[in-house]
């Protein structure tokens, strides 16, 4: 009997364009390119950064008083812990500004795979069939999952409304344009380039565990990080893999991304992945002793709720239907299939 398997056209036109790599290759180049955005990121935030602490009262008395080396020594830990004080706290203007930043890593991403890799944006999932009605699917998929994310924290008492807050529209939109930056890059490295990188040679089984641990990874220094916290970031990028090959392109995905972190942040106050509470439409707040089930200081992503919203939505991405523009169905027969 015929066994049907279907092939995503991104990743058949990866192999025709370039030469794959061993799993571990692709491994170390995906670290050295991590590590280049990062310092390239640092160089243009850190500017930024520099105003905001000089412009703190408690560092600049510090910095300015006429005090001997071994007096400044002594107080650079209080320094340090005002420094993350401050941090803990972003202010609208610089989280805005570090979302933006992120074009560091989709520019990155795109340079490497056109002229290292040889590849096309549309093996980076960049595909012009119907791109729009894809990302505005993946934007209301992202806002139905985190909505019912936060009615089930409601549902449960776990999570508390706290009211509207006076909205800003302009700062609003900025952070919806952030996040559709911020979206789109991390889109773009871990799956547009990374995942069909390490598809051209390997299963997808293989590409989709992996493409999530580093996803899973990049979110390793954010504040209130814990197991549950990798763990549904993982699975997240288990759920947004899959969509990508189903749908095959990036725009639904980047739009699930989007949505997901808008709506977490600005819409409903939460924070995101760590990243501390900014401004918001609504005002939203964990109850006491529910931490386990909101995540506590790394925001609702660390909590067992979205555990089980992300499960959800991992079971039905599985079961869903392919896009048929942009994957192939093909029948082996078993022998074939056992020669191969």
């Amino acid at each position: 009997m015929p066994k049907i398997v279907f092939e995503v056209k991104m990743f058949n036109e990866a192999r025709r364009q370039s030469k794959p790599h061993s799993p571990i290759i692709e491994l170390l180049i995906f670290f050295l390119i991590q590590l280049i955005i990062s310092v390239v990121t640092s160089i243009v935030v850190s500017p930024a950064l520099i105003y905001l602490l000089l412009s703190d009262d408690k560092i600049a008395s510090i910095l300015g008083a006429d005090i001997t080396y071994a007096e400044f020594e002594s107080r650079m830990g209080e320094i340090f812990n005002r420094t993350l004080e401050i941090m803990s706290n972003t202010p609208n203007w610089l989280f805005v500004f570090m979302l933006f930043s992120t074009a560091v890593m989709l520019i990155a991403s795109v340079i490497y795979c056109r002229l290292i890799e040889r590849r096309s944006l549309a093996s980076m999932g960049f595909r012009r069939r119907g791109f729009a009605c894809e990302y505005l699917g993946g934007l209301c998929v992202g806002t139905l999952l985190f909505g019912a994310v936060t009615a089930l924290g409601v549902a449960l008492g776990a999570v508390r409304f706290e009211g509207f807050n006076s909205v800003n529209i302009p700062l609003i939109l900025l952070f919806f344009a952030g996040y559709m930056v911020q979206g789109m890059a991390e889109e773009t490295l871990i799956h547009g380039y990374f995942m069909v990188s390490v598809g051209r040679k390997t299963s997808i089984f293989y590409t989709l565990i992996l493409s999530s641990a580093m996803f899973s990874a990049l979110h390793a220094g954010n504040l209130g990080v814990g197991f549950l916290s990798y763990f549904n970031l993982f699975i997240f990028g288990l759920f947004a893999g899959i969509y990508f090959i189903k749908r095959g392109n990036i725009w639904g995905v980047s739009g699930i991304h989007t949505a997901w972190n808008f709506v977490q942040g600005a819409v409903f106050g939460f924070s995101v992945s760590g990243t501390g509470r900014t401004a918001s439409i609504f005002s939203f707040s964990q109850a006491k002793g529910y931490e386990a089930l909101c995540g506590g200081q790394f925001g609702p992503e660390g909590g067992l709720i979205v555990t089980l919203v992300l499960f959800l939505a991992l079971g039905a991405v599985y079961i869903a239907k392919p896009n048929a523009n942009e994957v192939v169905y093909i029948e082996q027969n078993q022998d074939d299939t056992e020669e191969k």
